[in-house]
């Protein structure tokens, strides 16, 4: 859907106008309300993620905790539909003045705009935290300006309430679950994904020293780069680049963005206190509580026998209490005389490490890179197998590191089943690991490999749903000397293997097996739809690989079209409505199980029995395998083997970490799984 279709068009009761801006997930109008006599700004979801009922479900969230927020400073809304074609929108009040981030662009603000800007964004936050409602993408296209430059707080798409119910919880606050603007995020959600109202109070320090200066504090050419800043980078002196602020900006400065929460303004209004008086000239001090000091360090908690989702927890250190009055602008030489015994301290330690590996096991020698040039470019199973020097090696890299799993979701036993082969292998191995789902949301899977990396993995697997999304953030990650393994269906260049059957041998392989069927079962002739799934645009391919392989072996069929399928609820409704306008579909080729199960929900409820349709599929999951062999309406489905995958891709890793060369892409086999497949016995 291009935004410029639907300049001119009404939508509901309101005339699309002009476009105000445009996002992955969503676009942004300037619309007329004719009834009321008054302009509004109007956000439509793109029917892409539209058909994501879990992004439909965050708008819908963004829905809930605007409105039940009434403040002066915060952007009301004004109506939530969805059309009877589809789109789904909601309208808002319409500010005039456009946003910070466009203001800013012009340079840096005068002191007195800012103190104003700040003063209201910092009230509306601190009434949004009173309320328990954190906001999470704090930045200034989120802050809208009106014409006497009052400022209003927008976008609560990723805002969450912190008592919310759990099934909210686990969609939208899972802990590890990366979310939120790299330029303006906090350390803590970088690091454990993980975001209170300390971490709004950070994001708003970020756009305080951009207001000041014109630039974030910390400019780097990839996200994961600018991550690792927030992590690790001290934030330059906005006096460097504005010589003539007083020196209690930069103190405040220093305390909004502390790394460590429990070390920052605990409360919005604070902040822009300390602001107002340091601007002025005034002395700053503040009482800083007692305080458990936070630790970012984590374990990934995964459970091989346990089909559940494995949780990322963190560990808190020993509560490091400090209780006291201090200046914000007190001298630093305590902390200089501090961090020079820690300096000494770690030249010290790293001293005897390198003593003790010069001296130890050569197998702990870091391995050489891998010379690029003697990797194959296509090789089997066989070409991953390892050596019990290479585990060594493997681990010893791996110290105090992990590799980063990162399945399309965990929802779907196929895809459940490959994230635990990976983690059941790496745990017969001894390797680290760490799981994030992305739940099948393709947009947040750059996000993840980017955290992987800020969080120092080693090595990260990927299950694709978007290339050309993905592949900036996994050439970020090769940049940094990671290794990639993928499955696709090409190779990714350097540091990476691609495990490789293709979407279109995939769906080759279901297409000639129906048309098979169909000539020596249904005398040549049915009447067949495809369950595909636009939102990942590899299993369109593979549908309309299916498609052409069923037109040439069997050209008297009638395709019908191509339905919405890949999760069971997508199947489900998708097979009522191709029954309403198809009463008489008899085959069904989906480009997964999944999205068959919800389809055979819909033909039960539709009165059809098996034999009426017959279901030709993808994935060959236990369910599907059990449906096979009772006759319920699957007659066959493709085994890609998830298991075997898994475990290859970690082998891969071990040899990769060795410094062995090892294939670029791996040949995986496939095979049509059918009931006389599951049922023949083996020859002894």
């Amino acid at each position: 859907m291009k935004p410029e279709s639907l300049i001119g068009k009404k939508i509901g009761q309101y005339d699309i106008v002009s476009l105000l801006g445009q996002g992955g997930m969503a676009m942004v109008f300037r619309a007329y309300q004719p009834g009321m006599k008054r302009d509004v700004a109007m956000k439509i979801v793109s029917r892409q993620v539209a058909e994501d009922p879990i992004f439909i479900e965050r708008f819908n969230r963004e829905v809930e905790v605007i409105a039940s927020l009434e403040h002066a400073n915060i952007v009301p809304v004004h109506e939530h539909d969805v059309t009877p074609d589809g789109l789904t929108y909601l309208t808002m009040r319409y500010i005039k003045g456009g946003s910070l981030s466009e203001r800013i662009k012009q340079g840096p603000l005068p002191i007195d705009d800012i103190a104003h800007i700040l003063s209201q964004i910092a009230d509306a936050l601190d009434y949004a935290h009173r309320r328990d409602v954190i906001h999470r993408d704090l930045k200034p296209s989120n802050i809208l300006l009106d014409e006497q430059g009052n400022a209003y707080l927008a976008d609560f798409g990723l805002a969450r309430l912190v008592e919310s119910d759990e099934r909210l919880k686990k969609h939208l606050t899972e802990t590890g679950t990366f979310l939120g603007t790299p330029a303006y995020i906090s350390p803590e959600q970088v690091e454990i994904g993980e975001a209170d109202q300390r971490s709004d109070i950070y994001s708003l320090g970020v756009i305080l020293y951009e207001m000041l200066t014109g630039r974030t504090p910390f400019m780097a050419e990839s996200a994961f780069k600018m991550m690792q800043a927030h992590l690790s980078q001290q934030v330059p002196p906005v006096r460097n680049f504005r010589p003539t602020l007083p020196a209690g900006v930069d103190a405040v400065i220093e305390h909004v963005l502390a790394k460590d929460p429990s070390r920052r303004y605990q409360t919005a209004l604070e902040l822009a206190k300390d602001f107002t008086a340091a601007v002025q000239g005034h002395i700053i001090t503040r009482t800083v509580p007692a305080v458990q000091t936070l630790s970012f360090a984590q374990t990934t908690v995964v459970n091989p026998l346990n089909d559940s989702k494995p949780t990322l927890n963190s560990a808190p250190t020993d509560p490091q209490p400090r209780v006291g009055t201090r200046s914000l602008l007190e001298p630093t030489r305590f902390r200089v005389f501090t961090a020079g015994i820690v300096v000494v301290l770690l030249i010290l330690i790293g001293l005897t490490a390198l003593l003790i590996r010069s001296n130890g096991d050569p197998n702990n020698m870091v391995p050489p890179t891998i010379d690029e040039s003697q990797r194959p470019a296509t090789g089997k199973a066989d070409a991953v197998n390892f050596t019990d020097a290479e585990l060594q090696m493997a681990r010893q890299r791996l110290q105090g590191s992990f590799i980063g799993i990162m399945p399309c979701t965990l929802e779907t036993s196929y895809h459940a089943s490959l994230a635990r082969s990976l983690v059941t292998r790496a745990q017969a191995l001894n390797l680290p690991t760490k799981v994030e789902n992305p739940e099948g949301q393709r947009y947040r899977q750059p996000a993840i490999v980017d955290q992987f990396v800020v969080q120092g993995a080693k090595a990260i697997f990927v299950c694709p749903m978007d290339m050309e999304a993905l592949t900036p953030s996994i050439q970020a990650a090769q940049d940094a000397g990671v290794i990639v393994q993928i499955t696709g269906d090409k190779p990714m260049g350097k540091g990476s293997v691609t495990f490789t059957i293709t979407n279109e041998q995939m769906g080759m392989a279901v297409g000639e097996f129906t048309a098979k069927y169909i000539n020596e079962k249904m005398g040549g002739k049915a009447n067949v739809i495809v369950l595909d799934y636009p939102p990942v645009p590899s299993t369109v391919e593979r549908g309309e690989a299916m498609k052409t392989a069923l037109l040439k072996g069997a050209p008297n069929v009638t395709i019908l079209g191509s339905w919405t399928g890949g999760l069971a609820e997508m199947g489900k409704q998708s097979m009522q409505d191709a029954l309403a306008a198809h009463p008489d579909i008899n085959v069904i080729m989906s480009i997964n199980d999944a999205g068959a199960y919800g389809a055979v929900e819909a033909l039960q409820a539709a009165g059809k029995k098996p034999g009426d349709v017959m279901i030709f599929s993808v994935d060959a999951e236990p369910e599907a395998q059990r449906r096979i062999l009772a006759g319920e309406f699957f007659v066959a489905s493709f085994d890609n083997d998830p298991v075997l995958t898994g475990r290859l891709a970690i082998d891969a890793t071990v040899r990769m970490l060795a410094g062995v060369p090892v294939p670029h892409q791996i040949l995986m086999p496939g095979k049509m799984v059918t009931r006389e497949t599951l049922t023949v016995t083996p020859t002894p």
